[in-house]
This record gives structure tokens, C-alpha cells and sequence, in this order.
């Protein structure tokens, strides 16, 4: 009996411990991809995306407007219908993807991160625009 009242606490304050010494990445940039972890999504190739459409401001009902820190803003990945990455993502989250202008999205947030998804879209384009060209280097 002690050990539930004072074992699971210890647990949960170790478990807190690590999760911020040690933080899950939001999202991962390799040489010939991106990963999304948050939506099982382990590697997305930059000749799949066509682009990205980044949400500048927020709409609340009736004409209002919410403003919200840069990297709360939501990123939106448009990536090619035909790619086999896509299975990757988790049944649950397969929901939240939509199409537009033939292409599938794939919604990305940065809650709280340090960089901003301005920042983001920016090394996105610029390493889609390296991929289509062949010159691919090591970040």
C-alpha cells in the first residue's frame, strides 16, 4: 500500500525530470528529409513536399482577431498525394490532413518552441530548393 501512495509519486516526478533535461524534438531536419515525431511522421523526403503555406494570424469568431506568439502559428507542409511517406502518420492523426490545389497537408506546430515557424518555412524552402537542384549538404 505505501508503495502506491509514495511510489507513483517518485515516478511521476522522475518522469517530469527527464522530460525536461531531455525534450522531444518537435521536428527533425535530416540532409534528405523532415520528420515530424508529433504525428509519427519519421521521414518525410524534400522531394515530396511542393511547399509550405504558413497561417499569419489567427480568426476567432465575428471578425476578431487572436494574436498569438510566432511559434504558435501553425506551418502547413503541401506535399505530394503520391507519397508513400505519408503512411507514416498515426491512424489518429490522418484526420487532420486535408487537400488543397492537388496537394496533401500536412499541418505542423511549434507550441512554445524556440524557433519561430517563420524560421521554419525559410530552412524548409531553402532545402526543398536544394533538393530539386542536387546540391544537398549536411545540417
Amino acid at each position: 500500500m505505501y508503495s502506491v501512495f509514495y511510489g507513483l509519486p517518485v515516478l511521476v516526478v522522475i518522469a517530469g525530470i527527464k522530460g525536461t533535461i531531455f525534450p522531444k524534438p518537435q521536428v527533425i531536419l535530416y540532409p534528405d528529409g523532415f520528420a515530424y515525431p508529433n504525428l509519427g511522421l519519421k521521414k518525410l523526403p524534400w522531394t515530396d513536399i511542393r511547399g509550405t503555406r504558413l497561417h499569419e494570424d489567427g480568426r476567432a469568431g465575428k471578425g476578431r482577431k487572436l494574436f498569438s506568439p510566432e511559434s504558435d502559428r501553425r506551418l502547413d507542409l503541401l506535399v505530394s498525394p503520391e507519397s508513400s511517406a505519408l503512411r507514416q502518420i498515426r491512424p489518429f492523426f490522418r484526420i487532420m490532413l486535408s487537400n488543397i490545389e492537388g496537394c496533401v497537408v500536412v499541418p505542423v506546430g511549434l507550441m512554445g518552441a524556440r524557433i519561430t515557424t517563420r524560421e521554419l518555412q525559410k530552412i524548409i524552402d531553402t532545402l526543398i530548393k536544394e533538393g530539386e537542384s542536387g546540391d544537398q549538404r549536411d545540417i
